[in-house]
This record gives structure tokens, sequence and C-alpha cells, in this order.
């Protein structure tokens, strides 16, 4: 009703000239870094981005923030005149924002759009309002939109959708696993460490680094690196900012192996910690040979708030080494899983005997991280159906469950889940989707892992069973794996014999990249 004075004069819907834009710069179009954490708070002017998508140049992402319940206002309407030229019949698209976007304090919604569809006449449309609740994610939006290069893993994803204040934009759903690779020399990350990160790290790209100890008692495998010494903080820097110049999103997975381990790697050479006295069997390894273990010594309850107080220092000294968050390893038998699975823990106290009870000493541990970090810095890694280093459940989907509905409580950013099963069918992967409960149960982002290929990891975000997929073993021996899942190249073979040999070079640095992407 009462027009601007620079707009008098000038028919309505048209576009201010480029002085004008130049003059004022609307607040929303602020700075943004893809594959960094975006900190968001109240008192923040938001921030609005646009980039290429898969290097399609009909495909723009945007996202918006704006406080929660706030009305499309002539401004934001103008704003997005001056960037699209867009007819009022087109301004429908801009409903994903208020529709799947609200959030306790700022929405962000990532929107794809198609340039060619923006013509036609410029006209004025009245100011909309978000009527509904929205989903806890974007991915049933996404799995919509349309995709270059034909594959969903190479879409654009936002990593803790759900009353986040800040969120971890990315832009594929192809993530490097956690790997243990024995070629961290006294426990320090050294210059090959470093390369071969920034070798897989991308822009907007998701790294979980390898399993890393939270204490001297933690270790158990030769040239693990771990994060409780002030060395071992410095240590992680460089290899930490490799990643980030190219713009990837670093966790960092922090362990403790408990009683899969030996005197050898025991401080003094004393007996292993666990929740239990009862030894690992020996196993039979791929290579013939066999695996053993000391007979651990079981935790008294009042030296178990200690390895959780090791968990919190281990989660602050992440972040100090420049990590964007911390996934806590309660899978695959160490010793968060040793204290969940009723086959191992066989305590009649506090910690033991319920499925609560079981479980009580991981959500202690997650929870101290989350009051170091923040809930939207701590991820967990779950493997309910695992049976590794003699660890099962008697009941896994009742055991994974329990787990989903307390980490909601305490709103962890994500939960990455391992398949129990692969199936081939007339020679192709096929993954029976045996995680859908869960998936539907949790709140936060989804990951899973365990025997994907291209082919399985498309068909599982566009279905829905996931948000994100990681990788490990095509990983390692493809360092431009998202790349090549979005051409549909050749990958590289793996090599298994070295998997966990000490050279710094040969099967860790040295697989080589598609020629067109060096």
């Amino acid at each position: 009703r009462h027009r601007p004075k620079e707009e008098q004069g000038r028919r309505p819907g048209a576009a201010p000239p480029a002085t004008t834009m130049e003059a004022k710069p609307i607040p929303l179009l602020t700075p943004y870094t893809m594959g960094r954490f975006r900190l968001s708070h109240r008192s923040v002017s938001p921030p609005f981005a646009v980039r290429l998508v898969s290097e399609a140049a009909l495909y723009h992402r945007f996202a918006f923030h704006f406080p929660i319940n706030s009305l499309l206002t002539p401004s934001l309407q103008q704003l997005i005149h001056l960037l699209c030229s867009a007819p009022a019949s087109h301004l429908h698209l801009a409903t994903p924002i208020t529709r799947f976007s609200r959030r306790e304090s700022f929405c962000q919604c990532e929107v794809l759009l198609s340039l060619s569809q923006w013509s036609g006449r410029r006209e004025r449309r009245a100011p909309t309002r978000c009527s509904m609740n929205c989903p806890h994610s974007l991915h049933a939006w996404l799995s919509s939109c349309p995709m270059s290069g034909g594959s969903r893993l190479v879409s654009a994803c936002t990593s803790g959708l759900t009353r986040r204040p800040h969120a971890v934009p990315l832009h594929a759903r192809v993530v490097h696993a956690p790997l243990t690779r024995s070629r961290c020399y006294g426990n320090l990350p050294g210059e090959h460490v470093a390369r071969y990160y920034s070798q897989r790290a991308s822009d907007g790209g998701l790294l979980i680094a390898e399993s890393t100890g939270v204490s001297e008692t933690a270790q158990g495998y030769p040239n693990t690196p771990g994060i409780w010494t002030r060395g071992q903080v410095e240590a992680w820097k460089p290899v930490v900012q490799g990643v980030h110049r190219k713009g990837g999103v670093f966790f960092c997975q922090i362990w403790h192996v408990g009683r899969a381990s030996t005197y050898d790697y025991q401080p003094n050479g004393q007996a292993p910690i666990s929740c239990t006295d009862k030894q690992i069997m020996p196993a039979v390894q791929d290579n013939g040979t066999v695996e053993e273990f000391s007979a651990p010594r079981r935790l008294r309850e009042d030296e178990i708030p200690q390895i959780i107080n090791d968990f919190r220092l281990a989660s602050r000294n992440c972040m100090e080494a420049g990590f964007d968050g911390v996934e806590i390893h309660c899978a695959f038998g160490y010793l968060i899983e040793q204290f969940m699975k009723d086959n191992v823990n066989d305590r009649t106290d506090k910690y033991g005997g319920s499925m609560e009870n079981r479980c009580r000493f991981a959500l202690e541990v997650i929870q101290a991280a989350i009051d170091e970090v923040g809930a939207d810095r701590v991820g967990v890694r779950l493997s309910p159906y695992s049976n590794c280093l003699d660890c099962w459940d008697s009941d896994p989907d009742a055991l994974g469950m329990y787990m989903i509905h307390a980490m909601n409580k305490l709103g962890v950013l994500y939960c990455s889940m391992v398949e129990p099963e692969v199936v081939k069918v007339d020679g192709k992967v096929q993954i029976p989707y045996k995680l859908l409960h869960f998936r539907k149960a949790f709140a936060g982002t989804f990951i899973v892992a365990g025997g994907y290929n291209r082919e399985e990891g498309n068909r599982a975000v566009s279905e829905g069973y996931t948000d994100l997929v990681a990788y490990g073993k095509w990983f390692l021996a493809n360092p431009d794996l998202p790349k090549r899942f979005e051409l549909n190249a050749p990958l590289n073979k793996y090599d298994r014999s070295t998997f966990y040999t000490p050279d710094p070079v040969v099967g860790y640095t040295d697989y080589p990249f598609l020629s067109l992407s060096v």
C-alpha cells in the first residue's frame, strides 16, 4: 500500500535497477561456504546462498534461513524477483521453504529450481504463511527433485534438520566410513594421513575419521590414532585443515576397544578393561592367522565415570583439533557395545541386567559428549545385529530400538547403522532393508553402511530408506568416489592385503584418480 520512495515511478513487480541492488544489498544475501558448519542464532542475519548442483547449469541450490513462522514478505518476494525474475505463477516453488523447513529457531530449506521454468510476466503476490508442521527431514521432497547425472547419491542433503540451531550442508550423500588403516605411528597421524583424507575430501562431502582412542587404555591394534594428549591434538590439526581446504565436513570417530586388546597394548602391561572378565574367544582372520586377546579385568562401578570422562575430554579435544563433530563408536564388539549386549555383559549392578541398565553406559557416554560439544555435533554408530568379537545380543531389534528412542530424546545429530545382511540375486548385490524400522523411528539423519555399491546406494536414497550411505572399501580404493558415482565411471579394485599394512603409500595414498578429475 505504501511503496518505498525508491520504487516510485517503477511499474509493479519490476526489478530495481542494478545501482539500487549494489547500493542496498539485501541482508539475506550473506556469504555461504559449502561443507562447513553454519552457526545460526536468532540475533544473526540469516544467510542466502546459490550454487550449481553437480555442475549442472539448469539446477541451482537455494538455502533460505529466516525466523520461524515468518511471512513470505514483499522483501522476500523482491529477493526472488531480483535473482530469478519470477512470475507470480511460479512463486509456488517457494512453498518447500515453508513446508519443509520449520525448526525451533530458524528455518532452512535447500531447493533445486530449474531456471528453465522461470519465464513470463513478473507480478506481485500476496504474502503466504506456513500453515502446517514440517516433516523432520527434506529427504522425501529432495527425492522427488530432478537430479543431474541420474544419481541420487550425488544429490544435495542437509544433515541435522530436526530442531537444530545450525545444520551441515552436504553436496552428496556418499560418506567416507570410519576405517582403521594402522598407519598412525606412535598413535599420531602424520603427513601421509593428511594426504589420505585430503585426497578423499570434496566440497560438501562428509568424511568420518578412523577409530581414535580416548585414552591410553583404549588401544588394541597397531598404529591406531589417539586424541587424549596435547601432541595428538596438534597432530590432527593439519589433517583436519587439509579436509576443510577442500570444503569437506570432517567428523572423528572416538572409541575404546575394551576387552578387544592384549597386555602388549595396555599401559604397564595391565589387563584390558571391560564390563566383564570373560575373554574373547580366539578368531581366525581372513589371512588365516589366529587373533587372540588377553583376559580382561571387570571394571568396578566407581571406575566407570572415569571412562565416561575420557570420552568427554576426547570430544573436547576433537573440537580443538578442528573437527566438525564426533561419532561415538557403539558397534562391532568394542567397549560400549560390550556393555550393551547381553551375551557379554554379566554385571549385577546398575550397568547390567535389564536393557535399560546395559545401555546406561552408552547413553552416559553420549550425554557426556553432548554436554561438551552439543548434540548437533554428535553422531552414533550402532551394529545391533553384529556378532563381531564374540559380542552379540539375544534381541537385537529391541536393543536397537531402545537406543534409537533414547538418542531421539538426546537430540543426536545422526545415527549410522550397519546392515545385518547383504544378499546376491543373479550375481547382483541386494540390500533387504532390514534397518527400515530403525530409520522410520530415528528423528535425525540416518546413515547406512555395509555392502553397498552404486546401484544399491542410489536405490536406498531414492526410496527413502536412508539419508546418506557410508562406503568403506570402495572409498579407500577410489579417492574420487563421489565423482565416479556421478559419472558412473569404472572403480579401482581394492587390495585387501594392504588394508592394515604400515606402508604410508602402498595401498593407502597410491590409488589413482580418474584422469579427468586430477
